[in-house]
């Protein structure tokens, strides 16, 4: 019997994490997708204004670039690359302390 209660409390704590994942902050395309250090990009995608969402940065490698968040609005955040190496990076959100690599990427020239 604690078995299956246990295995029932398992299920329900996995699906309600499935589920805050979906609704989630998630950055579905930039614009430009090449850009210069100092320049502003803009992010586009679901639930961006969110409290959850902390820091929106670039990622390669196991490096990470903090982007400067400069306007939140809706589903659009406009931020500014800091002077990073030019390179392909992916974006990433950090949300309640947990980093997420997105499948959106930018070039740095």
């Amino acid at each position: 019997m604690y078995k299956r209660a246990f295995g029932m409390a398992w299920a329900l704590a996995l699906l309600s994490a499935f589920a805050i994942a979906q609704s989630g902050p998630r950055i579905t395309s930039v614009e430009p997708t090449t850009i210069s250090s100092g320049a502003t990009l803009t992010v586009m995608g679901e639930n961006l204004t969110e409290r959850s969402l902390e820091e929106i940065m670039l990622f390669k490698e196991g490096t990470t670039h903090t982007l400067k968040i400069m306007k939140k609005e809706g589903t659009v955040v406009t931020v500014t690359v800091p002077k990073v190496a030019p390179a392909k990076y992916s974006l990433a959100l950090k949300i309640q302390g947990v980093t997420y690599t997105e499948p959106v990427e930018v070039t740095v020239e």
